[in-house]
């Protein structure tokens, strides 16, 4: 997702990205919940090492609380230096947390040694924890960073972003959803521009999804502004800041006059890969004005994910495959592996992908249409074959009206019979060159999306084809 989402990255990927020399001193050697069996320190007259632990943790690019850093929620912390059999030979708890200062630890036995550190809040629940190897040499102080990462297990945290947007667009109402949960409604603040805070707590520690949308009261059913942004939860932590373009991280997320009413429902890329995300992109010629895709000679044996990348903030992206549910997907996320379905009802596969625009009414579908190689088609067992196309692979129609589906080419279109038509993988009776959905037909469909395909054989060569049905309310 984009640097302007809410906390998008991995704590430990800050971590390891930012590093703020935050460094802890205690002049005294370990004094507390020390285990120290012989030879761990060395013995008055034996050769010995020191070590100098400093730490690094994310910055206010990861934010918490209202502070300049992360290191604000940090009470105190407990460091600990274990040898390679796993022995506690020094450690030192209760430090309490400071800028600039440094922890030492002397009268070391050289030797591999991993130092671990725990930090606690106010209320001695541990917040974040790090390690670090390191090697002690004989008569020779080592420095090691340990970067700490930030709890997300069962334990809980919660956000609270402050919203604002001008007046000029007469949004005065902002509702939002948390992984799909309706929040109860921002309360909105009328001044110079609309201003609201949206807030949760309790929440596990992870990721989350929070959905807004703008509206000029909370009876319009119209949707002017839908933003879908992903926080991440911390044990204990409050996340209360967005990431600008920039990079830099803001207490208010301010929207602008044109981040609303954008009807933009173009994809800005579409990368299609052989097996993983990983694997070698596919060939498809992507271009934002084209909706309808072929993806031609993938042996069934195989699978393809993609990543689409939005070109609008805002914009809502969601797929899915052979007709199945629709899926929600970030912009610049990798989609889930999608296998090749070879089952005759089946035979040409469909992704289809959709965008919806920043206003959260105006949405356009791509479709790609994976024909697999040397696979039965329809009900022949030919295995040549061409594409049969539509004039349009994305209809739509009320439940309880009729709609007539037929291909575009002219010459299959004056073939009388022969043909072959699924709906759902269910095949159908009619073998017309159009399928025609009376008001009883689309009223047994549920509201959504259904996957139409057909077949009909021409001059030895088999024609299969497939488009999506969306059935509305």
């Amino acid at each position: 997702m984009k640097a302007d989402r809410i906390i998008l990255r991995s704590l430990n990927s800050q971590a390891s990205a930012v590093a703020l020399g935050l460094l802890l001193s205690l002049a005294a050697v370990c004094a507390l919940g020390c285990s120290i069996p012989f030879p761990a320190r060395a013995s008055s007259g034996e050769s010995s090492a020191s070590l100098t632990v400093s730490l690094s943790v994310p910055t206010a690019r990861t934010i918490v609380a209202s502070s300049a850093d992360f290191g604000a929620a940090i009470s105190t912390l407990s460091i600990a230096v274990v040898d390679s059999a796993s022995t506690t030979v020094a450690q030192a708890n209760g430090i309490g947390y400071s800028l600039g200062v440094t922890k030492t630890f002397g009268s070391l036995t050289p030797g591999d040694y991993t130092i671990k550190v725990d930090a606690f809040d106010s209320t001695a629940a541990k917040i974040a924890s790090g390690s670090n190897p390191v090697t002690l040499s004989a008569d020779a102080t080592q420095s090691v960073t340990v970067s700490l990462s930030f709890s997300q297990s069962a334990s809980t945290g919660g956000f609270s972003l402050d919203l604002q947007w001008p007046k000029s667009t007469g949004l005065a109402y902002v509702s939002a959803t948390l992984d799909g949960t309706a929040m109860t409604d921002p309360v909105v603040t009328v001044g110079a521009d609309y201003s609201a805070t949206v807030a949760a707590s309790g929440l596990v520690g992870g990721s989350h999804t929070l959905c807004l949308q703008f509206k000029t009261s909370s009876a319009s059913a119209t949707v002017y502004g839908l933003y879908v942004e992903s926080v991440n939860i911390w044990d204990g932590v409050t996340s209360n800041c967005w990431l600008d373009s920039s990079g830099a991280c803001v207490s208010t997320r301010v929207f602008a006059s044109t981040d609303f009413f954008d009807t933009n429902v173009n994809l800005g890329d579409l990368i299609v890969q052989d097996g993983s995300a990983t694997g070698a992109p596919l060939s498809t010629g992507f271009s934002s004005g084209t909706t309808i895709y072929d993806l031609y000679a993938i042996p069934s044996t195989k699978s393809i994910v993609f990543t689409p990348t939005e070109s609008a903030v805002g914009q809502y992206i969601t797929y899915s495959w052979n007709g199945g549910s629709a899926t929600e997907l970030a912009s610049g996320a990798a989609s889930a592996t999608l296998a090749f379905n070879p089952d005759p009802a089946v035979y040409d596969n469909m992704l289809s992908i959709t965008v919806r625009a920043p206003d959260g009414v105006t949405t356009k579908i791509y479709t790609l249409t994976w024909h697999g190689a040397a696979v039965t088609v329809g009900v022949s067992t030919a295995t040549s074959y061409q594409a049969l196309t539509f004039a349009n692979y994305a209809p739509s129609v009320k439940r309880g009206n009729a709609i007539a589906i037929t291909t575009n080419n002219l010459t299959l279109a004056a073939l009388s019979s022969g043909w072959t038509w699924y709906v759902d993988g269910g095949a159908q009776t009619v073998t017309l060159p159009t399928l025609s959905l009376d008001a009883a037909a689309t009223g047994a469909l549920s509201v959504g999306q259904h996957f139409i395909s057909a077949t009909v054989t021409y001059n030895g060569v088999v024609y299969s084809g497939n488009l999506i049905l969306t059935v509305e309310e």
